[in-house]
């Protein structure tokens, strides 16, 4: 009867198994241990880290194959390194958020207690929504009561939300970390569409 190279256990016909390749070697593992073997490559960073503390148990605990060894190492390294990828891109996302929350915006030409240290360029951004039949009803309904329509309200402040993103971004991208003279124009394309465009003028700013 055939035992797994992992953790020792027998294999039946009916248990389940499968084969890997490495360093031109074939290793033949139960349901189990493919199981982990499978989660390495998950995208859930939790059932990566199961799964890497599960091979280094059966390095320690020694059921393994001799020859197997080197494959459980691979594993645990495979793990570190998607780990080690995954921390990186957290710590990046963090920097990111941290700089774009950073830039600051005035629909004015200074901030008090910073001078301008240098002028970039005149930057805009735009954003199209469409209206919708659901807000095209409510729209008629709120126009007909002399009342708010709330659906559209929501979908202008989302997209002049969405247009203030783009600028920051555009001001990250040229170096600046300030927009001045921020404005927005707000326009109809069609019968169903609106646009909302946002300009300003890109700047680097000091504490003085």
């Amino acid at each position: 009867m055939k035992v797994c190279c992992i953790c020792g256990k027998k294999m039946s016909i009916i248990s389940g198994s499968s084969i890997v390749e490495f360093n031109n070697k074939k290793y033949e593992m139960c349901g189990d241990c493919t199981s982990y073997r499978i989660k390495l490559n998950d995208s859930d960073l939790e059932n990566v880290n199961k799964s890497k503390k599960f091979f280094e148990n059966m390095i320690i605990l020694g059921n393994a194959q001799e020859d197997a060894l080197e494959l459980l190492k691979a594993y645990v390294d495979k793990a570190d390194e998607k780990i080690g990828i995954y921390k990186e891109k957290i710590e990046e996302k963090r920097v990111y958020e941290e700089h774009f929350n950073s830039i600051k915006l005035t629909s004015g030409y200074n901030f008090e207690e910073y001078r301008i240290s240098e002028y970039y360029d005149v930057i805009s951004s735009s954003v199209v929504i469409g209206t919708g039949m659901v807000s095209e009803l409510s729209a008629n309904i709120s126009d007909f009561l002399g009342k708010e329509c709330e659906d559209f309200s929501y979908k202008m402040d989302c997209a002049k939300g969405a247009a203030k993103n783009k600028l920051v971004k555009r001001v990250m991208e040229i170096g600046g970390n300030a927009i001045i003279g921020v404005d927005y124009d707000i326009f109809s394309i069609g019968q169903n569409m609106i646009a909302v465009s946002a300009n300003g003028t890109a700047v680097k700013i000091e504490n003085i």
